[in-house]
């Protein structure tokens, strides 16, 4: 097995686990297991796009990881933000704030 064709089976294993992330967006349960999910599609973007930038020679793909690593790190930060102003809103506990809609009705 060449490096390329190893770098390709982890790019492929990379994308399963993006795949088994969508299942757990999808089925929740709460809005905290929703945003771990999207945190792990922005680090196996990140992952993905410097392996392919390694087996491409492709510098550009460099630039793009890091430009999607700083993104998935301003998503958390705007979540907590959200996930922080929904508890004070209702005056609940972080995990019962994440069950509540931005109206204040309970999910």
């Amino acid at each position: 097995m060449n490096s390329d064709t190893f770098l390709l089976a982890c790019v492929l294993l990379l994308l399963l686990t993006i795949c088994l992330g969508l299942v757990r967006v999808v089925r929740g349960p709460t809005a905290a297991d929703r945003m771990l999910s999207a945190q792990l599609f922005g680090t196996t973007g990140v992952a993905i796009f410097l392996l392919l930038a390694e087996l491409r020679a492709d510098p550009a793909l460099r630039h793009v990881a890091l430009i999607y690593a700083l993104l998935a790190a301003v998503t958390v930060i705007a979540f907590v933000r959200r996930f922080r102003a929904a508890g004070a809103a209702t005056g609940a506990e972080p995990e019962a704030a994440a069950e509540t809609s931005p109206t204040g009705e309970q999910r």
